[in-house]
């Protein structure tokens, strides 16, 4: 019967520390963990102020509680970017998972036939008042 000790992968996952630096400050995500991360995918799928909110919890939620009031301290004083909290986040996720998401391409972006834009990229859910290829196919 195949058996893997999962308690054991865990506890050699738990030993390393993730560790970054922001605000001039070292920080230790200690709890970058399954719950936190599902409950983080769960703001993602709700779209809209979600998406930031899920950001910023996330983030929180990974660091020890002593430190949390520290941090959010940090972020107003130092009026740190959105999109370095969000890329904060997404490096914590790769660290935690060793999946690295697909680094963005330094090329410049080769537009559509139709000189749109091939990939919008937004924290809300996209609208469009045109219907797709398909759509319009199958009416």
């Amino acid at each position: 019967m195949p058996f893997r000790d999962f308690d054991a992968f865990e506890a050699e996952l738990s030993n390393e520390p993730i560790e970054f630096e922001l605000g001039g400050r070292k920080w230790v995500a200690a709890h970058v963990n399954a719950a936190n991360f599902l409950a983080f995918t769960r703001q993602l799928q709700e779209g809209g102020v979600a998406v930031l909110l899920g950001f910023e919890v996330y983030l929180t939620q990974a660091l020890p509680e002593r430190d949390r009031e520290a941090f959010a301290e940090m972020l107003r004083a130092r009026d740190i970017r959105l999109q370095t909290l969000m890329a904060v986040v997404n490096w914590l996720v790769e660290q935690a998972s060793g999946s690295p998401f697909d680094a963005a391409s330094s090329s410049p972006a080769t537009p559509s036939p139709t000189g749109e834009p091939l990939r919008v990229v937004s924290p809300s859910k996209a609208s469009t008042s045109r219907r797709s290829p398909s759509a319009a196919a199958s009416s």
